[in-house]
């Protein structure tokens, strides 16, 4: 009798707990041994009372009960279809002579029993699917947890290609229409693609597939489904993602990479509403709603015969194209502090403070990664505990050694730093020179060094910034007289 393999030190299930009502506990000894070595916790109850105290204080999620206690206990029935509403299982012991009462049983929803006495490997089997159903149900309540955290269907941004974004959804939702979402990498098309679906009120899942996930070879099965003739001349269907998104609406991203003969199999779901999964003689209908995604111009695919033009109409019926995010900078102004405040909740770290240089460098920079690289860019800086400025400095020096180009904000010019910054001589400074040029010289390399962030140069040179600003004034004023003087 073996459900498995168990730890040297945990039982297999050590995570639930069992709770055993039975009037005749001489009964129970061997059922009792092989229950302590697959659960942590096991429980037991004579009476309907006993076990209604014991369910009070503790959550148990498999039940094990003698039906004979039925006839001495009427409310002990009413009382497990009630556990089992609140998400215990419930497993009837039942007697060759007690099948009547195991019927009555059922039509409270209590649909399981074993035979009286327990045969061990007929106890395993329906254990084990009781308790892989339970784990199957946690992961499920964890991984949407998970999703939850890590996903959102809000358009943040006030700017108007932002504005005009959220028309279209609105306007598009309620549609069963194919939708074709085009846009650079990381612009948020599969959020787009999830908001048009919130607001359909379609009645099934939202299911993303990437298209480039999948290999030439099992894509059509990942798709359509297959169906598997066993040994025993049995036959099992796995479902395809379309079979999963039934009522709901199906997300494809990167469709450009379709191969031929899936662009085929799909204009026919699209014409028919109908799929065939490999391996079947039949096609069943499907109620899916399409969103399609690319970042590839799928006309020019057209014309070099890589893209059928008649699915490109019968996805294309209606058409969203995303701005990339340096077509839409006023949108940083509610992005930047609505990712810092999600990623400093999940990862429970204070908000960041960034200087005014901070938040121009972040406004100035063209991001070509759209929103997925300034995420990631937030994300590095809180968890490091650094600024942008310095963030993008270390890694360009560990990278290639040379700064990107940045532009720092700093009175009424932007002026740009785009080149090296000048290396420290070991051998110090000219001894003709004066201590104010010195000064200066070694204050413009801090300055430089700290990619022109000021605030951060005054930081390392442990001045103020309004030191700095005056020293800057007194260079400007005393060069504008050297030119009358020479």
């Amino acid at each position: 009798m073996s459900l498995g393999t168990e730890t040297k030190h945990l039982p297999l299930y050590h995570a639930f707990s069992v709770l055993v009502i039975h009037g005749e506990s001489d009964e129970l000894g061997g059922l009792l041994r092989t229950l302590d070595t697959w659960f942590t916790t096991v429980d037991c109850a004579e009476t309907c009372l006993q076990a209604r105290k014991q369910a009070h204080q503790n959550h148990y999620d498999l039940v094990l009960v003698d039906v004979g206690l039925f006839t001495s206990e009427p409310s002990l029935l009413e009382e497990l279809s009630h556990w089992h509403q609140n998400r215990s299982d419930v497993l009837l012991l039942v007697h060759q002579n007690e099948l009547d009462l195991a019927i009555a049983a059922f039509r409270h929803g209590l649909f399981d029993f074993v035979l009286n006495p327990v045969h061990p490997e007929q106890m395993a089997h329906t254990v084990r699917r009781f308790m892989d159903k339970r784990l199957k149900e946690r992961r499920l309540c964890a991984l949407q947890r998970d999703f939850s955290r890590h996903s959102s269907t809000q358009m943040i941004g006030q700017s108007e290609k932002t504005k005009l974004l959220r028309q279209h959804i609105e306007q598009y939702a309620p549609s069963k229409a194919s939708v074709m979402i085009e846009g650079q990498p990381g612009t948020g098309k599969e959020l787009i693609a999830r908001e048009l679906h919130e607001h359909s009120h379609r009645i099934g899942p939202f299911v993303p597939f990437s298209c480039t996930k999948s290999s030439p070879e099992t894509i059509e099965k990942d798709l359509f489904g297959e169906v598997i003739t066993l040994e025993n001349g049995s036959r099992k269907f796995n479902e395809g993602v379309f079979k999963v998104a039934n009522g709901g609406t199906i997300y494809l991203d990167e469709v450009a990479h379709l191969p031929m003969r899936i662009q085929e199999l799909l204009l026919s779901m699209l014409e028919e509403r109908t799929i065939k999964p490999v391996g079947a003689k039949y096609e069943f209908p499907i109620d899916v709603r399409v969103i399609a995604a690319t970042n590839q111009n799928l006309n020019v695919l057209v014309q070099q015969g890589k893209f059928r033009s008649d699915l490109l109409y019968r996805l294309s019926v209606l058409k969203i194209e995303v701005a990339p995010l340096k077509e839409r900078k006023t949108d940083l102004k509610e992005l930047v502090p609505f990712l810092a405040n999600r990623l400093c909740h999940d990862l429970c770290l204070p908000l960041p403070r960034w200087t005014d240089e901070d938040i121009a460098i972040i406004r100035d920079y063209e991001w070509p990664g759209n929103v997925r690289e300034l995420r990631n860019l937030i994300e590095n800086c809180i968890l490091l505990g650094k600024s942008p400025s310095e963030y993008w400095r270390n890694r360009n020096h560990i990278n290639s050694g040379t700064p990107i180009t940045v532009t720092v904000s700093h009175g009424n010019q932007i002026p740009y730093y785009d080149e090296k910054p000048a290396q420290v001589k070991q051998e110090g400074y000219p001894n003709s020179w004066t201590l104010r040029k010195v000064e200066r010289c070694h204050i413009e390399q801090v300055v430089l060094f700290h990619d022109g962030n000021k605030s951060a140069a005054a930081r390392a040179l442990a001045v103020s910034r309004k030191t700095l600003e005056r020293k800057y004034k007194e260079w400007d004023s005393s060069d504008d007289d050297s030119r009358y003087t020479e």
